[in-house]
């Protein structure tokens, strides 16, 4: 018999084993596709948990803007109201609330007969559309029946409340600052907020309100920017992840309030202009996506959305798995699928071109359109092809603005977006979604729950109980004799305390018991010594040199320009 030659066998044994571990699944199993990703969103420009690392390692929230948006800098610019869309109606019909009180005017150069219409405290008007703008006053409490004539006009209309006061769409259950606007469009009804800038940033869902504060002050200046960039590309902004997460009086709070008023009237500007991509998103996983790879749009625009890592004590990885037919149906490839991979990737290794091949060929589809079709967290992931002997729950519903995020400069995209319905209404913040999604992120937090000095000091039960037993323990170990040098002088004999001593002028019983073992121990230690002293030489060392060191020039670096420095100064965020 002939001999299979070495190389040969080696080359059998060594298919065989690739053949093996690329064998299709077996009978009866499940084709699925396991995607293993990092991550929460588009990935562009600041990443909001990694801020929170960050500004609970001490950094300012200059600092945190520069690392997200390098080669931009800080600036001031008078501040511009808002117009935010809050409601659309295609029913033509709402009601609003007036907590506090208000009235209702037509945007007319006279006011039609019955108008202004008044409001009390606790009232509302129902708004109609049928041609003409119809008010009729009702009680708030009967479930809006109307209980008042109406009144009518030609132009749209404008709800306003009394000074502080708040306006509330009763569908959606949100008060608001400003006025509310009454247009209608098309045969919708939009409800739009005009609202001064630091009313409409305290009215932001963006990031939890115990974050640190300079967390929350470079958010500030991320979606000031935003807002005033999108109020000259476009007239209106919707009220949802696409935008900016607003949701009125109901996110106000004193760390978000504060940290809007720290940063007044700062924006990030680039060659003299306010920046054009003041994206964010919740977490880039670890590595920062270029406009490119994250929003798909040219690098050259915004040179400042740069891919690049950075450091982050939790990347939020995640794994989904899909069965391949599912994976089809959400996708639209007819027939059978077989295969699925990652074609091209970004800067950043997100995915931009995802290639599908089955029965009826292949296919290409976009990377960011194939994460919104599967629900996906991100677009910085892998596919593995593997099989399952039950099939894995289906999808998660798409969901548009969880990848992607409208650019302010682009108008045609911000009015899209104000032109649909928020998919998801919710009170939480976009940095706080990542919770529900995340497990291991809700058990990190727990954890670091209190370490940040914003945390532990907005806690003054904690420290309290800290002190106590720091003080409790370090007694009863100087009263062991455990306890020796400052501690010991501050317990023992606090007359000689440099700070305390005027305040406790006599010695308690425990301290002078202290005290006394303090020096007999002293007075023993004294004599050892002594007799060590007598019986050894004790070599004299020189004194070390002291060396010589530049200054340290801790002056301030100004923030602004020269241009800008004295409206700065009057700002509260002076430093």
């Amino acid at each position: 018999r002939a001999r299979l030659p070495l190389a040969a066998l080696v080359a059998l044994l060594a298919f065989g084993a690739i053949g093996a571990g690329v064998s299709s699944p077996a009978r009866g199993a499940t084709p699925i596709l396991t995607l293993k990703g990092r991550g929460f969103g588009h990935g562009v420009g600041l990443s909001q948990w990694a801020a929170r690392y960050q500004a609970a390692d001490g950094a300012a929230f200059d600092t945190i803007v520069k690392s997200f948006y390098p080669g931009v800098s800080l600036a001031t610019s008078p501040a511009v109201e808002v117009r935010v869309i809050v409601g659309l109606d295609e029913d033509a019909e709402t009601v609003l609330r007036f907590p506090d009180g208000g009235q209702v005017v037509a945007q007319a150069p006279q006011q039609p007969p019955g108008f202004p219409v008044a409001v009390a405290a606790g009232d509302a008007v129902r708004i109609r559309f049928d041609g003409r703008y119809q008010v009729t006053q009702t009680d708030a409490g009967n479930g809006g029946v109307g209980d008042g004539p109406a009144v009518a006009s030609a132009s749209a209309l404008r709800a306003s409340a009394v000074t502080d006061g708040t306006v509330e769409v009763a569908e959606r259950g949100r008060r608001y600052r400003g006025s509310i606007d009454a247009v209608a469009s098309g045969g919708t009804l939009r409800l739009v907020n005009q609202v001064a800038m630091p009313d409409y940033l305290a009215g932001l869902a963006e990031m939890p309100a115990d974050w640190p504060s300079a967390a929350l002050q470079a958010q500030a200046v991320v979606s000031r920017t935003y807002a005033m960039r999108a109020m000259q590309a476009s007239k209106e902004i919707c009220d949802y992840a696409l935008c900016q997460v607003y949701v009125g009086v109901d996110a106000e709070n004193p760390g978000q309030l504060a940290a809007v008023a720290t940063t007044t009237d700062i924006v990030m500007s680039s060659g003299g202009k306010l920046v054009a991509g003041a994206v964010f998103s919740p977490d880039a996983g670890g590595f920062e996506a270029a406009a490119s790879d994250g929003l798909g749009v040219s690098d050259a625009r915004y040179p400042y959305l740069r891919a690049h890592e950075y450091k982050t004590p939790n990347p939020l990885p995640w794994t989904t798995e899909l069965a391949l037919h599912d994976t089809a149906a959400r996708l639209g490839y007819p027939g059978v699928l077989r295969t699925v991979q990652v074609s091209r990737t970004g800067p950043s290794g997100r995915a931009l071109t995802v290639h599908l091949d089955g029965e009826l060929g292949g296919r290409d589809i976009d990377g960011r359109e194939f994460a919104v079709r599967l629900g996906l967290r991100s677009t910085l992931f892998s596919v593995q092809a593997g099989s399952a002997s039950t099939d894995p729950p289906p999808p998660a519903p798409p969901a548009v603005d969880s990848v992607t995020q409208v650019l302010p400069d682009d108008g045609a995209a911000l009015a899209a977006a104000a032109a649909a319905a928020d998919p998801e209404p919710s009170r939480t913040s976009r940095a706080e979604r990542t919770l529900d999604a995340d497990a291991g992120l809700r058990a990190l937090v727990a954890s670091d729950r209190g370490s940040g000095h914003d945390d532990l000091a907005s806690e003054p039960a904690a420290w309290l109980a800290l002190c106590l037993i720091a003080a409790v323990t370090a007694l009863a170990m100087a009263q062991l004799g455990l306890v020796e040098g400052v501690l010991d002088a501050s317990l023992a004999d606090r007359r000689r305390h440099p700070v305390l001593g005027g305040l406790w002028p006599e010695r308690t019983p425990i301290e002078a018991g202290i005290a006394a073992r303090l020096e007999a121990r002293a007075q023993r230690r004294l004599e050892r010594d002594r007799e060590i002293a007598a019986t050894q030489v004790i070599p004299v060392r020189p004194e070390p040199r002291t060396s010589a060191h530049a200054p340290i020039d801790r002056t301030w670096s100004p923030l602004f320009s020269s241009s800008d420095r004295k409206r700065s100064d009057r700002s509260p965020a002076k430093r």
